[in-house]
């Protein structure tokens, strides 16, 4: 299944966050990560009301759930995050850049972000110091993995990658297409022209 397209968010950060949580795939049953958090789909902590209107922390225990509902919940966290990362990042951005913090918070929270050296050298327009912290962010409940470090690496990666600026808050999804227009709406335009000349 190719990755999901979600308004507001960087296709390079879904694509980070597919490879990372679960290996590409999703876990249908809730299991303890590392740092012993319940998390269950692709990495998500929160199960979501059918309507996307509110969430509870995923527990022990929960049903099962398939991927559609698995990519359902990283939408709805993947759109969070990305509304997280935009409120918190005071200077423009590179799409790279913004794709490598979206993936990087979904990871660690929007709270660690806020709190972290990465956000503040980056607000202080050290964007080389900002990208040397995510290597610092590899531990889960008090334990270096090297899986964490290799996330972090890809992350600096993208984060270091060049790509156009990416606007402050990006622009919202384009207008759905409106229908072709008929014979009788080109007479139409053609006669108003004319009127106008």
């Amino acid at each position: 299944m190719n990755d999901p397209v979600i308004a507001g968010v960087e296709p390079d950060a879904v694509a980070l966050v597919i490879k990372w949580e679960e290996g590409g795939s999703f876990a249908p049953k809730v299991y303890l990560d590392p740092a012993k958090i319940p998390t269950q789909g692709y990495g998500s902590i929160w199960r979501w009301s059918a309507d996307g209107s509110s969430k509870v922390r995923v527990q022990v225990g929960d049903p099962d759930i398939d991927e559609t509902e698995a990519r359902r919940w990283l939408a709805l966290e993947m759109q969070e995050v990305a509304r997280s990362v935009d409120a918190l990042v005071k200077v423009p951005i590179s799409h790279s850049q913004r794709a490598a913090l979206q993936s990087f918070t979904y990871n660690v929270g929007s709270g660690n972000l806020a709190s972290s050296t990465l956000l503040r050298r980056l607000n202080a327009g050290d964007a080389e110091g900002a990208a040397a912290q995510f290597l610092l962010w590899d531990h889960a409940g008090g334990v270096e993995l090297h899986g964490l470090f290799l996330r972090r690496e890809d992350e600096e990666t993208e984060f270091d990658s060049q790509s156009p600026p990416a606007a402050q808050h990006p622009p919202q999804p384009a207008p759905v297409p409106q229908a072709p227009l008929t014979a009788d709406d080109l007479m139409a335009q053609e006669l108003a022209q004319l009127g106008n000349a």
